[in-house]
């Protein structure tokens, strides 16, 4: 889903399709809030990066950028598929966080890596084809939803009720999903945390 499409969704379910009671920009505020909101709930997104080659001899590598945690390595070389024991690769603090591989237990093959981990929710979208972080899309827009609501209520037209009434049911939903898809986007136990991120 894109930035766009999500908020035609809102639109539509503010039955404001024209965006003439909020625009364009408060509800991209509202789904960044939303963002806000599923990142300090502890929410982690997955992430896959296979831009790194194994090359022999060499056992230290900068980890890329948007890594939180690392849960699983694996090696893609001629096409086949292997997955680096846990105990031949560490995460290593510094001034740059970097991935150490065993020298004792890890035979070289000049390889490309694949890391598998989680990063945290996009929290700055702007308007356009941008992607919504996969699986959060309900979330972001019952969350939003209930933000613009909050928002519109507070005038005295004769739909700030109904507005009132939006807001407390897209609230609920949003904490239903809070709380019904924790698990989907919480690190693994055996994951291994990348320093200062």
């Amino acid at each position: 889903m894109t930035v766009d499409e999500l908020i035609v969704d809102i639109a539509h379910q503010l039955q404001d399709p024209a965006l003439a009671q909020v625009n364009q920009q408060q509800v991209i505020s509202f789904i960044n809030d939303a963002a806000h909101d599923a990142s300090n709930a502890g929410w982690f997104v997955k992430l896959d990066d296979t831009d790194l080659t194994y090359t022999a001899d060499l056992f230290e590598y900068a980890i890329p950028a948007d890594f939180v945690h690392i849960y699983e390595i694996r090696t893609e070389d001629g096409g086949d598929l292997t997955v680096v024991p846990y105990n031949h690769w560490s995460v290593e603090d510094g001034i740059t966080s970097v991935l150490r591989f065993s020298e004792e237990l890890y035979v070289n093959t000049n390889a490309t890596l694949s890391i598998k981990g989680h990063k945290r929710p996009k929290r700055d979208y702007v308007e356009g084809s941008g992607t919504i972080d996969v699986g959060m899309e309900s979330f972001l827009k019952e969350r939003a939803v209930a933000y613009a609501a909050r928002n519109l209520a507070k005038g005295s037209s004769t739909k700030a009720a109904s507005y009132r009434s939006l807001e407390e049911s897209a609230w609920q939903r949003s904490e239903q999903h809070l709380e019904d898809q924790q698990d989907l986007f919480r690190p693994l136990p055996y994951s291994r945390r990348v320093y200062g991120r």
